[in-house]
């Protein structure tokens, strides 16, 4: 007979191994996860604010090795983009070239994290999205664009405001913990 004992807090929890908070260190599974994306222009273009938009198809397609623990997976996401000149001091539109974004946001499986190879294939350089679809789960739209300056009121601090030294002890670790734990392994 197998028994296991736990010890319980005294909200009658199991005591986590590592204080809350903590990252849960992320250990390679041995395996590898290919992620093959493909960006298609179209060719088609419409007006859109006053810019000329290309209709580009993104299919990507997770294909996992032998033994990983990735899922196979292929999405599609359809949308238009546009080329703006953005003005001083924002930050750079990153091209599809050599430093892509990619955020994997998977929970693993017992700690542990497949290898990611992604290799791109069509166009290069996409633009800043205005309209984008995933057909099965979302579309967002831009509804406004304004290349006009900002209220310099929506930068200041709010009448009433009141800064806190400290938050509560052992606040729950916040879900970009992970996405941050994610991208540390992938880099390594």
């Amino acid at each position: 007979m197998n028994t296991r004992a736990l010890k319980l807090t005294s909200k009658a929890r199991p005591a986590s191994p590592r204080p809350m908070g903590t990252p849960m260190p992320l250990q390679p599974s041995g395996a590898t996860l290919t992620v093959n994306i493909e960006d298609i222009d179209t060719g088609e273009r419409k007006l859109m604010f006053g810019y000329t938009a290309r209709h580009i198809i993104r299919t990507e397609r997770r294909v996992p090795g032998p033994g990983a623990i990735s899922l196979a997976r292929e999405t599609k996401r359809d949308g238009w983009y546009v080329d703006l000149n953005m003005p001083e001091g924002c930050p750079p539109r990153l091209t599809n070239k050599r430093a892509e974004a990619f955020v994997l946001v998977s929970g693993g499986k017992d700690g542990k994290m497949d290898k990611i190879e992604v290799h791109h294939t069509g166009v290069t350089q996409i633009g800043y999205p205005l309209e984008v679809a995933d057909p099965t789960f979302f579309k967002t739209e831009v509804i406004e664009l304004s290349s006009a300056p900002l209220d310099p009121a929506l930068f200041e601090v709010p009448s009433g405001f009141r800064q806190v030294p400290k938050l509560a002890d052992q606040a729950p670790q916040p879900p970009t913990s992970k996405i941050l734990r994610i991208w540390a392994w992938m880099w390594q």
